[in-house]
């Protein structure tokens, strides 16, 4: 819907002169600003269902990791860490591992996200190359290019923070437990911040991601946990 608008902006701005006459382009601008409209709210929809749903998931990993059943909804076969005895050690395992794939799901999406960023900014070479400042003007005028680097400054902010907190996860797996009340307090906090940043980025990751990497992620992250210590 956004890059719709974009375009039916750009095509009033280069023949604003000759379409300025038809009698049906105010009809087309009327469903550019419905486009709009449409797409803010369905945005808004959009975290709003994704705010839900994180709160479910967070139900689903407390009750599959302590096995008590706070939730209405539990999901089957998501984790897979039921050789690990319930507590706060399944709890890191289960972080750990919504981690590790949340982070290689996001890693994989990384070329689409720069090209779906970069295309405005061809856009605007192009503009400046043919000299059409009615381009550049649309582009910033509909505010495409804007809401295009806010979605991916939040992509890659999200996916550093995840990176950042699965090396922590993993070094504390890799790590004889030593204090058992530091180690509690560490898991439940990883958990926290991992729920915090998935909530922060608002935004689901796609299912067909996903599917295309379920098979490939649960074998990595099975010999991953074989280099864990705390079990």
């Amino acid at each position: 819907m956004l890059w719709l608008a974009a375009i039916i902006e750009i095509v009033g701005l280069i023949w604003c002169n000759s379409l300025s006459s038809s009698r049906y382009w105010n009809s087309v601008l009327v469903i550019e600003a419905l486009l709009l409209a449409f797409y803010a709210l369905l945005s808004l929809g959009s975290k709003v269902a994704n705010f839900w749903a994180r709160k479910k998931k967070i139900n689903d990993v407390v009750d599959n990791s302590f096995g008590t059943q706070i939730g209405d909804v539990h999901s089957e076969n998501y984790f897979d860490n039921e050789d690990i005895k319930a507590g706060t050690k399944k709890l890191l395992y289960n972080t750990a591992e919504s981690c590790f794939f949340s982070y290689n799901e996001m890693k994989s999406m990384v070329i689409s996200v720069c090209i779906k960023t970069a295309l405005p900014f061809v856009i605007l070479a192009f503009g400046l190359i043919l000299n059409k400042a009615e381009i550049i003007m649309a582009i910033f005028r509909i505010s495409a290019i804007i809401v295009l680097l806010t979605q991916a400054l939040q992509f890659f902010i999200t996916l550093m923070q995840l990176q950042v907190l699965q090396s922590r996860m993993f070094s504390t797996l890799k790590h004889k437990v030593g204090n058992v009340g530091q180690f509690n307090a560490e898991s439940i906090n990883y958990s926290l911040e991992y729920e915090t940043v998935m909530v922060w980025y608002g935004t689901k990751i796609p299912d067909k991601v996903y599917r295309k990497l379920n098979d490939k992620l649960t074998n990595e992250w099975e010999c991953q946990k074989k280099s864990f210590v705390v079990k």
